[in-house]
């Protein structure tokens, strides 16, 4: 059994419903399909800008390699023209070897081809060394502004790159047979680190979003016969508290990001939401408290009221990504000495600050008896996101926060499972059926 197929069947057999999947991992998708996990499948605008840029300096690489072969063929053929030319010169002319000082010169016109096909040898040589280095230059400085989506890193004409790299994506899957039913349009599109343009400019981020949309929709349609649903998943703002406000230019919350998906991106079905109580969402405050996991439920009533078609009838909302942390929170460990009374208050509620796995099994402890109720008897809460299954553990000395963000997993790197992975199963298996397949969980291949 291959290792994504031994991770899936865990994962199956733990009573999760789905698994979300990278549009690219064919392997899991088709093994998640064998084993009954139905499977959401990431297509990612960062994705098809990578791609594009890496086929922009491939060609770019080639035609510089296509230049340095010419230079050499044609610096080959005049040496090779030189000295057909004396042989022929030579048996016409001089058959008994009478003109010297004629032959002598042919033969340094010959010595001089040479060396300029060497010096041509060389230079070519060092043209394609220098279109190496330029192509990898080219990919480090695109690929840096795609991973931040700066407004860079969308090239002229990228509705098309968009739209291209949708359909490619989903022909392949279609051509491996794999049975895909829900697409993922990109990836948090007002996350100020991952999505910079998208994050400060609502209306390209609608336009990314709806033309996302509308191109799966209609490729999966167009060559399944059936309608797929879409969905988007928005990074929560903790400026959804009114009183706490940034700049505009800055952050946009969340409601006005709902707004203006609702009237412009009519292709997106379902409307998630990406939130970590006391973790990356510690400064979002409530009744004086940092936002917990047993709070999740008001916001999903908040969106789904906001959520609504042209008509004005309520979507579906749900949670693509939750989770805990296990290595150190040097910010919680930070608010022990900052503020005791509040850490205090937080460990009184369940979550400890210091016993990281601990902390995680107590999470999702809190997590479900919140949203219980609502994944049994809320038809309109679609979703529940569990990230994730595994933690990269990788650690970025130059990369402030990271630490954390590789050790959501509930499980190692190397497959030690943690307290919670059995915690949340037991919670999962206590669910009603209809329940149960709401909740999933992201697999990083």
């Amino acid at each position: 059994m291959s290792d994504f197929a031994y991770h899936l069947t865990r994962i199956r057999n733990a009573g999760y419903g789905w698994v979300r999947l990278a549009s690219n991992d064919i392997g899991p998708i088709l093994h998640a399909n064998k084993i009954g996990l139905d499977v959401i499948v990431v297509l990612d605008i960062r994705d098809a800008f990578r791609e594009f840029y890496q086929a922009q300096g491939e060609i770019r690489r080639k035609a510089a390699y296509e230049t340095a072969e010419k230079i050499k063929r044609d610096a080959k053929a005049n040496m090779k023209q030189a000295k057909d030319a004396l042989d022929v010169l030579l048996k016409r002319l001089d058959p008994f070897g009478a003109l010297g000082q004629v032959i002598e010169a042919a033969r340094q016109a010959i010595e001089a081809a040479e060396n300029a096909f060497l010096d041509a040898s060389q230079r070519a040589n060092q043209m394609i060394i220098a279109a190496d280095r330029e192509y990898e230059k080219f990919l480090m400085e695109k690929l840096d502004l795609v991973s931040r989506l700066d407004e860079r890193a969308f090239p002229p004409g990228w509705e098309g790159v968009w739209k291209s790299h949708i359909k490619e994506r989903i022909d392949k899957l279609w051509e491996k047979k794999a049975l895909v039913q829900r697409y993922q349009i990109t990836n948090e599109p007002n996350h100020l680190y991952h999505n910079w343009a998208l994050a400060r400019n609502l209306d390209l981020a609608a336009k990314v979003v709806n033309i996302g949309g509308e191109a799966a929709k209609a490729r999966h349609h167009q060559i399944s016969g059936s309608t797929p649903e879409t969905m988007v998943n928005l990074f929560f703002r903790w400026s959804n508290i009114s009183r706490l406000t940034m700049p505009k230019s800055y952050v946009i919350d969340d409601r006005s990001y709902i707004e203006k998906l609702s009237s412009n991106a009519p292709s997106i079905d379902t409307l998630l939401f990406d939130i970590y109580p006391l973790t990356w969402h510690i400064t979002t405050l409530e009744n004086e408290l940092p936002v917990l996991p047993c709070y999740l439920n008001r916001y999903l009533d908040d969106y789904h009221d906001r959520w609504r078609d042209s008509s004005g009838i309520p979507k579906p909302v749900g949670i693509m990504e939750t989770g805990w942390c296990t290595s150190p929170h040097l910010w919680l460990q930070t608010l022990r000495s900052a503020s005791p009374e509040l850490a205090k208050r937080i460990e009184n509620v369940g979550i400890p600050l210091d016993a990281s796995d601990l902390a995680q099994v107590e999470f999702y402890s809190c997590l479900f008896d919140g949203v219980r109720d609502y994944l049994s008897n809320k038809d309109w809460v679609k979703y529940l996101g569990i990230y994730e299954y595994a933690s990269t553990e990788e650690w970025y000395d130059n990369r402030f926060g990271l630490p954390c963000e590789n050790y959501f997993g509930l499980n190692t790197k190397h497959g030690r499972e943690k307290p919670a992975w059995n915690s949340v199963a037991i919670q999962l298996h206590r669910l009603k059926d209809g329940a149960r397949k709401k909740v999933g969980i992201t697999y990083h291949v």
